[in-house]
């Protein structure tokens, strides 16, 4: 009978989003030969350490020439339960639209949490296909090397380990992320996987075979002399044989009682504890069985626990009562085994050397604490080298008062507002528009028109990106901002600013506020006393300026204060007397320097010699005053006729000279 479902199409490997909590292990498209229909089946796992209670699929179908058809077919899975690593979907069939697919794309989009949290896919995100998990024997071509490997690293072990992008597959075949530095399951630790010396191993292979060779021929050679030996002695044991079966019956009790108990003791040297407690209680009174049976068993079984803890062991967490689910981030199998080796030893009252053990035991635990924060600072500075700012911060945070992890998560901040400013000063960000993020949980978002980013090139686009280091952002082409963003200048200067005085953040700021100043070539002009220029400059600018309708109101006011003038009548000395002078002043220019408090009317003078004199006058007034002299007053303005007139006051009242200049 014919096969109902024909597969047409599969996914090449394991698809994955850097942020998507899922990973889309497989996926096929199948042909139902009853109703004709096309079936999408994925099969999806969970990477999240929250339960998962449902999720969203996207599908695109493809043409056989691998044009996208249609809009995506979106699917949710439902009413699900999901704890890490469990995998769904292998038997739902998604039923396409159409019956002309022939390949898909597909895509997680959303993701709900128990707690009602929401992961959505961002918009930038695209999808890699990951490279297939190898058995250890199809990775080696070795049968003899992949068994080194397990004699090595554990007879569980199943795969090659590998790295691919943002996430490392464990031996044991768990799926990790890759700032995890141990196997959430097995709680192997990534580096010791990932960095397996194969000439080592074929080393190891080599010694281990040259012992099997060696020891197969010294026990063929035994065998060999134990199967001459027996021929030898059976014509002698054989008549006795029936004469010790005889005397079995009658071997006093006290006989068979030593044999017991020399049984009991070898399954204890064995290591087979329970066994050789059931053989001591079997003996009763007799000897010291019962103290080896309240007392030694357990001294013996702890001190075996000791050493399994000493190698990190994790196969014997349920023999000794202890389970994997107990394994965490902050637990190793070491730390469960010392517990329990503490705990026995309690128990047995200070037998033997077990209070000596009971401090070993805890100096083992305090030691694996202080590896495994040791290691997570190691994974927080190898994040912040591959430029993970917010997970190497996040990292550092988490531990604590460790070393200078506090000082290493300021720096996390800092090298990515480093990135920031060098883009700052090359760029003109007026228009672009940001949500600067330093969580892992959210990217950030960064907007500009379109028309920005054509100006400024392509290489703009790229220079924002890079900013932010390996973290998640997303970039969007869009006139009008979306809600909540900020200019970016405005968020790169307040983190900056909460920086205060690391390293050189306060030079950082100054160069940004510098860069950002796009006003201070209007303020520049004002200072020099060009009014023309600063009035051009302030009309044909576009962009926010306080008070720009007071400032050209008081530059076109003073545009006829700037100007030359040559003498038209009067006492051609007045205006070098002012500065100490006793030439006459034939010819002079005029300038105002403007602020928000103060006008500065200066003359400078250049009839034989150059010398100036300031005048002063609150902001849109056209009288100026001088007076700095302790007897005189100095009086200028500027009269209906266009004429410049220059007067020099008695402070006790009446006129010591004045002057009248014409445009020169």
């Amino acid at each position: 009978m014919a096969e109902r479902f024909t597969r047409i199409y599969s996914l090449d490997g394991m698809r994955f989003s850097p942020s998507s909590p899922v990973l889309i292990v497989a996926g096929s498209l199948l042909a139902d030969a009853y109703s004709g229909d096309l079936l999408c089946q994925l099969r999806l796992r969970s990477l999240s350490k929250k339960r998962i209670k449902a999720v969203t699929a996207a599908v695109q179908m493809l043409s056989i020439a691998e044009r996208p058809m249609g809009r995506p077919l979106v699917h949710n899975y439902l009413d699900l339960e999901l704890g890490r690593d469990d995998e769904f979907g292998r038997d739902t069939a998604i039923v396409l639209p159409s019956r002309e697919a022939r390949s898909f794309t597909v895509a997680v989009t959303k993701v709900i949490y128990a707690d009602n949290s929401i992961w959505e896919l961002p918009a930038d995100a695209e999808w890699q296909t990951l490279p297939p998990a190898k058995t250890l024997e199809e990775a080696y071509f070795d049968p003899q090397l992949a068994e080194q490997f397990r004699i090595r690293y554990g007879g569980d072990c199943r795969d090659m380990p590998y790295e691919t992008g943002n996430l490392w597959f464990c031996t044991c075949g768990a799926t990790n992320r890759r700032d995890e530095a141990i196997c959430w399951r097995c709680r192997r630790v990534r580096s010791a996987l990932l960095d397996v010396n194969t000439d080592s191993l074929r080393q190891e292979v080599a010694s281990r075979l040259r012992q099997e060779e060696a020891q197969q021929v010294v026990v063929k050679a035994e065998n060999k002399k134990l199967l001459f030996r027996r021929l030898k002695v059976l014509a002698i044991i054989l008549p006795l044989v029936i004469l010790a079966i005889g005397l079995a019956m009658t071997i006093p009790g006290y006989v068979r009682q030593k044999q017991a108990y020399d049984g009991a003791v070898t399954l204890l040297a064995a290591g087979r504890y329970e066994d050789a407690a059931q053989a001591f209680a079997a003996l009763g009174s007799y000897r010291d069985s019962a103290e080896q049976l309240e007392k030694n068993v357990p001294y013996q079984q702890a001190v075996y626990i000791v050493s399994r803890a000493r190698e990190n062991d994790a196969s014997v967490l349920s023999s000794v009562g202890r389970s994997r689910s107990e394994l965490s981030d902050t637990v190793t199998p070491a730390m469960l085994l010392y517990e329990e080796a503490i705990a026995r030893f309690e128990a047995l009252d200070g037998y033997k050397d077990s209070d000596s053990y009971i401090s070993l035991c805890r100096e083992g635990i305090e030691k694996e604490k202080e590896a495994l924060v040791q290691a997570s600072y190691d994974e927080a500075l190898a994040l912040l080298e591959e430029q993970e700012y917010s997970l190497a911060r996040e990292s550092f945070l988490a531990l604590g008062d460790f070393s200078d992890s506090a000082e290493q998560a300021t720096e996390a901040v800092y090298q990515k507002l480093q990135g920031f400013c060098s883009f700052i000063l090359q760029y003109d960000v007026r228009q672009i528009y940001a949500d600067l993020s330093f969580s892992s949980d959210r990217g950030t978002v960064i907007s500009l028109p379109k028309s920005v980013a054509f100006d400024q090139g392509n290489q703009c686009i790229t220079d924002l990106r890079q900013a932010c280091g390996k973290d998640l952002v997303d970039v969007n082409l869009a006139d009008t901002p979306p809600e909540g963003l900020r200019p970016l200048s405005k968020c790169v200067i307040e983190r900056l600013t909460e920086l205060g005085d690391y390293k050189d953040s306060e030079e950082l700021l100054a160069q940004v506020l510098d860069a950002t100043d796009y006003t201070k070539d209007f303020y520049m002009l004002i200072e020099a006393g060009d009014v023309y220029g600063a009035y051009d400059w302030l009309r044909d600018y576009d962009g926010d300026f306080a008070e720009r309708d007071r400032w050209l109101s008081l530059l076109d006011t003073y545009k006829p204060y700037c100007a030359a003038w040559t003498l038209f009548g009067g006492d051609p000395t007045a205006i070098p007397l002012t500065v100490g002078r006793d030439g006459s002043c034939n010819y002079f220019s005029t300038r105002v320097i403007l602020s928000l408090d103060r006008a500065i009317l200066r003359i400078s003078a250049n009839d034989g010699e150059e010398y100036f004199l300031d005048l002063y006058a609150a902001p849109g007034d056209t009288s100026f005053i001088n007076e700095d002299s302790e007897l005189y007053m100095y009086y200028a303005m500027i009269g209906g006729t266009g004429h410049f007139s220059y007067l020099q006051y008695y402070k006790s009242g009446g006129i010591r000279t004045s002057c009248e200049y014409s445009l020169a």
